[in-house]
This record gives structure tokens, C-alpha cells and sequence, in this order.
């Protein structure tokens, strides 16, 4: 299988001539024998899609292995002229080189959910990411917009409008973002099956509601008690107190998924965070948090050649498998190593369609390193660099749960706000250390 998946990889990058990807071009391409190749305007596109890797950069090198001097707008002029019809034909047989081979799962588990981004003038944009959780793979990333900003709901279902062959034999899982009445009512009239988290409020009144648009949909309430530990103090002049309390924790699900147990729509609903892993990866590795490109096409075009890559590097995976005989995932495999990999020894011959079997075998024997994770870690979401987004929530959540609890304790939960009384009365506290003197209370 491993050298049929070299020689698929091949045929698909192997015949890209002019005459080839002028069949997507409005504007058609000429072949001049003293200019820029086809193969090297390839190159820069995909190399660009590396964090921190400038044009320049990129071009120096081409340069430096032709022993030429073209300049940035050259190549900035040559790539553009390739439409991004032509990147979108080379993502789906990718795709379907994939689907091929890859392990055949009759469901597929489709998270769906919106990460923002910055681009070029500072601006807020959306963007649509589906992400298969039994392939840990991305079916499609969406640039959305800045005018987008918080509508997720609404672009999700246009997506679903525009691209109904996409998701046949498919369950949509999705977070407490999506629960609104009008996406239930849209995903049932179009069939479309989905296990999507409720609101903490969800209720017997919730699903009355719900069994109107559909008398299949039920309602799964889940609740354990976490037990958690928190330093707090009264005001700044006060003593430190170390509170051990308990947290009855809530979740709510919405299915209209027939034949599935309790538990395992639970467990279904928790590897719905595989794509914020998904996020980080892209974020971490790919100019995806900060824009560099000004125009729509050209983000699309990074977006492609970013997710074409994405599946090159599980390809890569599923060779050492087969080689090895052993049984790896995503989940204990640094991935970011791997993909340095693909850029510093195997991009060229792949876009050149020279790729041998030696390659793969030296990239992965050099870039392929196992993680041995102990089970059930817990990573916390929260920035170690100050100002951004998950160190101020990090922030303000300890400065929200001193206060909840300062008022559980001196009884004064009624001065708390609506959500704060909320999460108070889902707690129980357990006792109280006065740390100066460690005196339990």
C-alpha cells in the first residue's frame, strides 16, 4: 500500500502543464523557457503557508538552487494567474486519495464551530472549520469575513445549502453556541442528523418546545460532582483562605440521533474538542491567527494549500503504520514535528512529482516522534503570554469564582448577579483553611 500511495501522490502532481491548469484559468498562462516554472510558482504558494516564512525568504532560496534573480512581484504575479478553481481540483483528489485508503467508518462525527482571526487591517473575521472526529481530519475550512463576526449559526447553514453532497451519512455535533430553535427546525427539514450541547437552563418547558419540530428529539441530562480547590480573600487586605468545595457540573444534549445510549452520546459529544485541538494545530504551524494575504482568493488559496498539506501529513502516518506494522494517531504523534518535515524535505518532490518511497521513509524516520501521554491529563486552556485572549478569561475566572464563593460563605448569594447565583447554587463547600494559621473553619 505504501508505494501505491507514492505513485498516487505522483499522478496527481505529476501532470500539472499549462495546458492543465489553463482549463481552470480565465486568464491563461504561457509557458516562457527563461521565466518562472509552473513547479517553483507551486512551491512559493505552498511554502508561504508556513508561520513566520516570509516571500522573500521563499524566493531567495528558489533562486539560490536555480541560480536566477526574479523578484517577489514575479512570483506574487506568475502565482496569481493560477486560479484558485485549480488548488480547489488538487484538495479533492487529495480527498479522495485519502478516503481510498484510509480506515471506512459508516458514520462520520462532523464537529462544526467558528475560530476568529486577524487580518491584514487588524479586523476580527470568522471562519467555518468541519472536522471529522473519527478521521481527525478537516472536510473544509471557511473564510468568512470580518462582516461575519459572531454568526456562525448563519454561515453554518449556508454552508450546508451550498454543499449538500458534502455531508451524506453524517452526525453534526456541535456546542451550546448552536442551540437555537431555527438551526434544529433547519438541520430535521433537510435530514440532517446532529447531537448539539443545550444551555445549563434546559428544562421540561426546552423540550416541549423541541418535540414540536420534531417528536424524535430528546433531551439527555447528564450531572456529576467535581471537587475543586480555589485560594480566595475578602478584599485585598485580608488573609489568604484556601476553600475545597464541590461542583455539581451540568451538560445537556440534544439529539435526534436514534439507537444511541446515553453514555456513548456523551462520549461522542466530548471529542467534539478534537477540533479546538485542530485550531491550535493550524494556528501554531500555519499563517492562519494573523493574515498576511489581502484578498479574498488568496486566503482561500492558503486555506487550501494549508488543509492539501494537513492531509499529506496523515498520509504520512498511515505509510508508517503500514510499514511498521503499528497502530499510531495524531493523538500520540507531535504532528507539528512532522509537518517541518514535509516542508524541509518533502514538499519539492512532491509538487515536482518525483517522490520516492526513500523520502517518505528518511522524513519519517527523522520528523516522526511518539508522545507518550498518560492517560486522562488534563491540559488547561489558558495563555502563559499576557493580554491575550485565554489569559484574560483565565484571569477573570478566578476573580468570579473568589467572589461566588466568598458569598457562599457569608450567605450573601442573593447580592450575586443571575449567572453568578446560578453557579452558586451548584456548589457545596467542604471546608475552609485560613492559611496564615491553617485553621479549618
Amino acid at each position: 500500500m505504501s508505494h501505491s500511495i507514492v505513485g498516487s501522490i505522483n499522478n496527481i502532481f505529476s501532470n500539472l502543464t499549462y495546458k492543465f491548469i489553463n482549463q481552470f484559468n480565465v486568464h491563461k498562462m504561457r509557458n516562457i523557457t527563461d521565466g518562472i516554472s509552473l513547479t517553483d510558482s507551486l512551491l512559493f504558494r505552498f511554502r508561504y503557508t508556513k508561520i513566520h516564512v516570509t516571500k522573500q525568504e521563499i524566493i531567495s532560496n528558489i533562486n539560490y538552487k536555480n541560480n536566477t534573480t526574479f523578484n517577489r512581484y514575479s512570483f506574487h504575479k506568475k502565482e496569481e494567474h493560477i486560479n484558485v478553481k485549480f488548488y480547489n481540483y488538487l484538495f479533492e483528489e487529495i480527498v479522495k486519495l485519502y478516503k481510498k485508503i484510509s480506515p471506512n467508518n459508516k458514520m462520520s462525527y462532523v464537529s462544526v464551530d467558528g475560530s476568529s482571526n486577524n487580518d491584514t487591517k487588524n479586523k476580527v473575521c470568522l471562519n467555518m472549520c468541519y472536522y471529522d472526529t473519527n478521521q481527525s481530519i478537516p472536510i473544509d475550512i471557511t473564510f468568512n469575513g470580518s462582516e461575519n463576526r459572531n454568526k456562525e449559526v448563519f454561515n453554518f447553514k449556508k454552508y450546508l445549502i451550498e454543499n449538500p453532497e458534502k455531508f451524506k451519512n453524517v452526525i453534526f455535533v456541535a456546542d451550546r453556541f448552536y442551540y437555537t430553535y431555527g438551526l434544529f427546525e433547519f438541520l430535521i427539514s433537510n435530514n440532517y442528523k446532529f447531537i448539539i450541547r443545550g444551555k445549563n437552563k434546559c428544562n421540561d418547558k426546552s423540550l416541549s418546545k423541541l418535540k414540536k419540530i420534531n417528536k424524535d428529539i430528546r433531551l439527555v441530562k447528564y450531572e456529576n460532582n467535581i471537587k475543586k480547590c480555589a485560594f480566595i480573600r475578602n478584599s485585598k487586605k485580608s488573609k489568604h483562605v484556601k476553600v475545597n468545595y464541590l461542583i455539581k457540573n451540568q451538560c445537556n444534549i440534544i439529539t435526534n440521533v436514534k439507537g444511541v445510549t446515553d453514555n456513548e452520546l456523551l462520549k461522542i459529544y466530548r471529542k467534539r474538542w478534537d477540533i479546538e485541538t485542530f485550531f491550535k494545530f493550524i494556528k501554531t504551524n500555519f499563517k492562519f491567527q494573523h493574515l498576511t494575504e489581502k484578498n479574498n482568493d488568496a486566503i482561500n488559496k492558503t486555506y487550501i494549500c494549508e488543509q492539501i498539506l494537513i492531509y499529506i501529513q496523515r498520509l504520512l502516518l498511515i505509510v508508517h503504520n503500514e510499514e511498521k506494522n503499528d497502530n499510531l494517531t495524531i493523538e500520540n504523534v507531535n504532528n507539528s514535528n512532522l509537518l517541518k518535515g514535509i516542508y524541509d524535505c518533502l514538499l519539492e518532490p512532491i509538487i515536482t512529482g518525483t517522490l520516492k518511497m526513500e523520502d517518505i521513509s528518511k522524513c519519517i524516520s527523522s520528523y516522526l516522534i511518539k508522545i507518550n501521554n498518560k492517560k486522562n491529563r488534563h491540559f488547561p486552556r489558558k495563555s502563559n503570554i499576557p493580554f491575550t485572549k485565554w489569559y484574560i478569561k483565565e484571569y477573570s475566572e478566578i476573580t468570579k469564582i473568589s467572589r461566588i464563593l466568598n458569598a457562599v460563605i457569608d450567605k450573601t448569594v442573593n447580592k450575586l448577579n443571575k449567572n453568578e447565583k446560578i453557579i452558586a447554587n451548584r456548589i457545596t463547600i467542604l471546608n475552609v483553611y485560613m492559611l496564615s494559621e491553617q485553621h479549618i473553619s
